[in-house]
């Protein structure tokens, strides 16, 4: 009976420390998107403003300071990026636009 149980419990902390080569893969084919978003006419950061790849469930909001994180799998590494905000006049920016650290993309107020 120990026997059984000694084997029982090997098998199950083998199987707790063994890495899932999917969850692998997923965690590689996916990467961060960074950028900061502000008015155009003023500089100042907007929170609260919606990124997401059209199309798909991916969205982020950004932080109070204007920044955001998106994390993109690697297919849609080449997809575009909405980013909307209430009063501001929405705006698609490429994926490939992406390519400095932290860009910062600038929203223009609605006129009215």
């Amino acid at each position: 009976m120990k026997t059984v149980i000694l084997i029982l419990a090997l098998f199950s902390s083998t199987l707790l420390f063994s890495e899932n080569k999917n969850d692998k893969n997923e965690k590689e084919s996916t990467k961060q998107v960074s950028g900061k978003v502000t008015d155009r006419l003023t500089g100042e950061n907007l929170a609260g403003v919606k990124i997401e790849i059209p199309g798909t469930d991916i969205i982020t909001y950004t932080d109070f300071e204007g920044n955001f994180v998106l994390s993109v799998s690697a297919q849609n590494a080449e997809s575009e990026i909405s980013i909307s905000f209430i009063s501001y006049e929405s705006t698609i920016v490429n994926m490939n636009n992406f390519s400095e650290d932290h860009p910062e993309i600038e929203l223009l107020p609605v006129s009215r």
